[in-house]
């Protein structure tokens, strides 16, 4: 193949929404190829995916009816059409999803799901297609990290942790943490007052297992009493028959302190967040199965005082710019959010280190770092010719 400049093909047929669109849309957005050697840049996509992404001179957008008819529509196209396509215009396929291909060029896949690796979560699946679907996704996307050409993880923890399950090369491996809208960086003094009748706690998440929002709950109805004015609002979609249970738990924790102590508002547009973490006192994350997640650096970056799980990555995220809480356990949650009640020195001192931390976090960096390395993996390939 004789391009002066790097062609990149991006394979989106299982990015649906959530934080892979997002991924590639920031990345896309913020994007100047031409500066990485780069001409080029193609994505296979879900037709009413592809709408979402920028419009650039550089970009080509291909929608593929099949991959938005079912799984088994998208594997076929994915397995006897896509290969032949990638070979025959691209030096270089990003697999952001991944789960990779049998192409002839060098391929880059991303790791941004981190259930399948983690054997807690993968039990949390319960029994039947949900937990096959968890082990099969740890089949291929361990089978793909170790086959690809180069691999870009989004944390440390995420490259070791796969790394010890699934032995890859010690070579083309990038870890790019994504980065963070401006839109949520305010300054500490600039969010909502602190008013001992009106204590808000916020969680923004997927009711999902993993995301111990039962457990939030409990701590919660443990702090009611003594503090009388204390209501949890929760946000976000509903996951499988957790949502159901989280419902339960809200209307009989309400019913039995005869308030509401706890309110769902579910889903809420990502332009609205920003002034959700502004208007909260506090801001729980009680996650135990991360990559690199998302809402915790828009907390970060709202300078809100996050009460977090010390599960990992958080940890390595957030650093002592928080307070930790075992999320199993709804006294160590409640403690946690005890002590930024009691004190407003803390609260402050802790909002304001997170928002500095997050000011690390740069779409614009990731982007340039991304197509960087994809153009760096080209060039090095035996099989392109300047």
């Amino acid at each position: 193949m004789m391009n002066a400049t790097v062609t990149v093909g991006i394979d989106a047929s299982n990015i649906t929404g959530g934080g892979g669109l997002k991924h590639l849309v920031e990345i896309l957005k913020n994007a100047s190829p031409e500066k990485s050697g780069i001409g080029r840049v193609v994505v296979w996509g879900i037709p009413g995916v592809l709408p979402y992404l920028p419009e650039r001179p550089w970009l080509e957008l291909v929608p593929i009816e099949w991959f938005d008819k079912s799984v088994f529509h998208r594997q076929v196209w994915r397995r006897f059409f896509l290969p032949k396509e990638i070979d025959r215009i691209c030096d270089v396929l990003f697999v952001p999803g991944g789960i990779s291909l049998a192409v002839n060029v060098p391929d880059v896949v991303m790791s941004q799901n981190m259930q399948p690796f983690l054997p807690s979560e993968r039990r949390s699946a319960g029994l039947g297609k949900a937990r096959l679907r968890v082990e099969l996704l740890r089949f291929l996307q361990g089978w793909s990290f170790q086959k690809a050409s180069a691999r870009l993880f989004l944390t440390n923890y995420a490259a070791e942790t796969i790394g010890q399950q699934f032995p890859f090369a010690d070579v083309n491996n990038e870890i790019i943490p994504h980065g963070i809208d401006p839109d949520f960086f305010c300054s500490y003094t600039d969010r909502k007052s602190w008013n001992s009748n009106d204590i808000k706690i916020f969680y923004v998440s997927t009711l999902n297992t993993y995301k111990h929002q039962i457990e939030v709950i409990d701590a919660i109805s443990l702090l009611a009493e003594k503090y009388p004015s204390l209501t949890l609002c929760l946000f976000g979609s509903e996951a499988s028959g957790y949502g159901e249970k989280v419902r339960k738990k809200i209307a009989s924790t309400n019913d039995a302190f005869g308030r509401e102590v706890v309110s769902y508002f579910g889903k809420v547009s990502f332009e609205s967040l920003p002034e959700v973490y502004r208007s909260s006192d506090i801001v729980v994350f009680a996650s135990s199965c991360e990559n690199l997640p998302n809402i915790l650096l828009e907390s970060m970056a709202s300078s809100s005082p996050v009460v977090c799980s010390d599960f990992q990555p958080m940890p390595s995220i957030l650093k002592d710019a928080g307070l930790y809480c075992d999320v199993g356990s709804p006294e160590s949650i409640a403690n946690a959010i005890g002590e930024f009640i009691e004190s407003e020195a803390l609260r402050a001192e802790k909002g304001r280190a997170a928002s500095a931390l997050a000011s690390d976090y740069s779409w614009p960096r990731a982007s340039k770092l991304t197509f960087d390395f994809l153009a760096r993996v080209a060039r090095n390939h035996e099989g392109f010719l300047e």
